[in-house]
């Protein structure tokens, strides 16, 4: 009679998986090797939950397969946990090591980039279109792709004023807005390290915020945008002349100012310049605003209307985790903030119309 057999073996005759982690443990690469190309779907299951930025994929999945390797060696069968749950922690852990490495102190979230349509006179807005990415992503050219829908669903739609944050003031989206939609930039402004400079100001012809300064280091007062020629007009109205202090002291210069050519024009306004897509004197359009940057007008049509309304909603933080939940709940509030929208106008109409 032939003894019974106590060890369990697997299917087709292999070892159990707990001997294949004590082997693998021990040393013995092939045992190491099976377990890895067996739980390598986890791995890619991982990763692809994962906001990696500008991390390549396969980058990713390599550090994942560290982590795995990690949670092979480290994991104790006799616990009774599963291994699923053990070596999900370590692949994330590392995939997150890797995004770090490779892009500095990474922001974990999403980005919601709605296309509002806002109406100041019937006090509503409207969301056209949504982008939806991680919060770490570069935005700006999915922005100005969003801009250039709304000629195609609406023909007869008319864009007065594109507002936005500072990250979205680059070339691709002020061209847009400019040359496409013939409208008033009004974006917050995009900073760079050159603007501390003042010496720079008079050079390039403008200051931090945008305005323009005349060689003499005099600012120049806005004449309000034409549309018809899309160019915002400024006019210095000879300052220098009138006590006012210059932005930008040049040494040695004498003041008041004897030297400019437009002290002795015929025009009341005395210099005056036209600022188009952008500047004249280094050709960079990132300060270009078609509004003052310090103007009342500005603040007026800087709206935060969607982020009010999810925040009365209680979606400041959303209830839920992952992509595609994320972006589920973003799309059920836009829908039930347009069909508000609607509700109320449809109301105010039927009582102004008494039907």
């Amino acid at each position: 009679m032939s003894a019974v057999r106590q060890e369990t073996s697997g299917l087709g005759g292999e070892p159990p998986e707990a001997t294949r982690f004590t082997k693998a443990q021990a040393g013995c690469i092939e045992s190491l090797n099976q377990l890895m190309a067996r739980h390598d779907g986890l791995v890619q299951a991982v990763v692809r939950q994962q906001v990696l930025g500008g991390l390549p994929f396969e980058e990713a999945l390599q550090a994942g397969r560290i982590g795995l390797w990690r949670a092979l060696l480290g994991f104790d069968p006799a616990q009774g946990s599963a291994f699923s749950t053990c070596a999900w922690t370590c692949i994330k852990h590392h995939v997150w090591r890797a995004v770090k490495a490779h892009e500095g102190e990474p922001r974990y979230g999403y980005a919601s980039l709605p296309l509002l349509l806002a109406d100041p006179s019937r006090r509503f807005h409207i969301v056209l279109a949504d982008y939806f990415s991680a919060i770490n992503a570069r935005l700006e050219v999915p922005f100005a792709a969003q801009l250039l829908q709304p000629d195609t669903l609406y023909p007869s739609l008319h864009v007065r004023d594109v507002v936005s944050d500072a990250a979205f003031g680059y070339s691709c989206v002020l061209r847009v807005v400019h040359e496409h939609l013939g409208a008033r930039r009004v974006l917050d402004l995009r900073a760079h390290q050159t603007d501390q400079d003042k010496t720079l100001w008079p050079l390039r012809g403008y200051d931090d915020k945008g305005r323009p300064i005349c060689a003499f280091g005099y600012p120049l007062t806005s004449n309000g945008f034409d549309f018809e020629k899309r160019r915002h007009k400024w006019f210095c109205d000879r300052v220098c002349q009138k006590g006012q202090a210059p932005v930008v002291v040049i040494t040695g210069l004498p003041t008041p100012i004897c030297e400019c050519p437009y002290l002795h024009t015929d025009s009341n306004y005395a210099q005056i310049l036209n600022v188009g897509f952008s500047f004249k004197n280094d050709g960079s359009c990132r300060l270009v605003r078609d509004i003052a940057f310090d103007s009342p007008a500005r603040k007026l049509l800087y709206h935060r209307a969607r982020n009010a309304t999810f925040e009365r909603w209680g979606l400041k933080r959303l209830p839920v985790y992952g992509m595609l939940r994320t972006r589920a709940v973003i799309f059920l509030a836009d829908v039930r903030s347009n069909l508000t929208t609607l509700a109320r106008l449809f109301r105010e109409a039927t009582a102004a119309t008494g039907a």
